[in-house]
Parts: structure tokens; sequence; C-alpha cells
């Protein structure tokens, strides 16, 4: 068993293998506490009526006045939150696919991470061939050609990040 005592200066003294003997008496309930703390054994006589506690250690009697408990700030619920009103659901508007930043550019569809990109500048394209691989949320983009010509420019390289509407290649 453990027992603790807080000692002059504020310290807090734990013994272990305390004694303690609880008994009720004529003025209230009464305890002895053997201990040894830094070596020497103590003991002590403590009879508590109401927030009085009564100190007794080799005849000297100590009163101590207990000073009421404070409820920890948790004890006491918290209001719960009031409803915010519920705002009109907006009409959905859809939203356009990324405006090419010039004729012939083609843009990425989506913010990703370019993992390939097929074709080289001067190099012949039909409509709907496969030019860049793009990886957004785990998954691999295929982006296609939207017009037939030739690559004129390549604007990314594998590894790079583009936004969405970011120009990855233009075609002539």
């Amino acid at each position: 068993r453990v027992a603790s005592l807080r000692h002059g200066g504020g310290r807090t003294l734990a013994a272990a293998d305390a004694g303690i003997d609880d008994r009720s008496t004529a003025g209230g309930l009464m305890s002895t506490i053997r201990f040894r703390y830094e070596g020497v054994r103590y003991e002590v006589e403590v009879v508590r009526d109401g927030d009085v506690l009564t100190i007794t250690h080799e005849g000297t009697a100590y009163r101590v006045e207990l000073e009421p408990e404070v409820a920890p700030a948790a004890a006491t619920p918290a209001p719960a939150p009031t409803p915010a009103p519920a705002a009109p659901s907006p009409t959905p508007t859809p939203t356009p696919a990324p405006a090419a930043a010039g004729p012939g550019v083609l843009p990425a569809p989506m913010t990703g991470t370019v993992k390939e990109v097929k074709v080289a500048a001067g190099e012949q394209v039909s409509a709907g061939q496969l030019v860049v691989v793009m990886e957004a949320m785990k998954m691999d983009i295929d982006v296609t050609a939207t017009a037939a010509g030739t690559v004129a420019e390549v604007h990314a390289s594998p590894g790079d990040n583009r936004a969405a509407g970011q120009p990855l290649l233009t075609i002539q």
C-alpha cells in the first residue's frame, strides 16, 4: 500500500508499504498511518471531523482545515451547439473543362503528376492518340491528342506536377 503526505515546502512524501488502520471514533474517522521516509519510521494519527483534520505526531497535535474540492471543469457538460439554419442548396453548375493556354495547347485534365510522355517534339500524332499518362489519387489518367498534327513543343517531363489547365503539349 502506498501513502502520501504533503510535507513542509509543498513536497509530497510517498511511502511504499505504509500501514494504515482506519476506525471510527466519537470525534470522526481516525486513521493510524505508519510509514518509513528516508530510512526513518514515522507513525501519525489522523482524525477527520468534517473538513477538519487533527494530525498527531509524537504527542503534538496539528489542526488542519481542508479546502473544499473544486470540481474539474470537464465535469460540467458543455451545452449542445445550436445547429445553424440550413442554407439553400445551390443549383449545381457544370464545371467547364480547363481552357487551353492557347491554340493547339493540350492542357492537363486534372491536377496530378506526369508519369509518362509518350511523344516527342516533331512527332506526328492522330486525334485520340495517347500522348501523356498522368497519375492522380493513385490512378493513371490517359491524356489523348484532341486533334491530329505535329507535336510542336513538350511542356512537361515525367515527375513534373501539373495543375489542371497547365499545358502539357502544343500540337500544330
